[in-house]
C-alpha cells in the first residue's frame, strides 16, 4: 500500500510547484499591467527565468497598458508571430520588431 502513499505524495508536491509557478507568472503579468515593470525587462528577465518563458507571448503584450487586445495581436501579425507562441521562442529579432511594433501604436 505504500506505493499509493507515495504516487499521493508526488502528487501533492507537483500540484504544489505547478501552483507557485502560475503563482509566479502571474505576478510578473501583474507588474507589467501595473507598469512596474517594462517588457524589455521581462525579456532580459526570462532568459534567466525558465518559468516565465511559458508566458503567451499575447498575454504580455495585452497586460502592456494602452495596449489592449487587438494592438497586441497586430503587433505578433506583424512581426509574423503565431498568437500562440510563448516568450521562451521568441529570439532577439522578434522581441526587437514586438517591442517597435508596440513603440508605434
Amino acid at each position: 500500500m505504500s506505493g499509493f502513499d507515495d504516487d499521493d505524495e508526488g502528487l501533492q508536491r507537483a500540484l504544489a510547484q505547478a501552483e507557485q509557478i502560475r503563482t509566479h507568472r502571474d505576478q510578473t503579468i501583474t507588474q507589467i499591467r501595473l507598469g512596474s515593470m517594462s517588457l524589455a525587462e521581462l525579456f532580459e528577465l526570462s532568459a534567466i527565468d525558465s518559468q516565465l518563458q511559458t508566458i503567451k507571448a499575447v498575454v504580455l503584450l495585452e497586460a502592456v497598458p494602452g495596449v489592449g487586445k487587438v494592438a497586441a495581436r497586430k503587433a505578433l501579425t506583424n512581426a509574423g508571430l503565431s498568437e500562440n507562441i510563448r516568450i521562451g521562442s521568441l529570439d532577439g529579432d522578434a522581441k526587437k520588431t514586438l517591442l517597435e511594433a508596440l513603440s508605434r501604436s
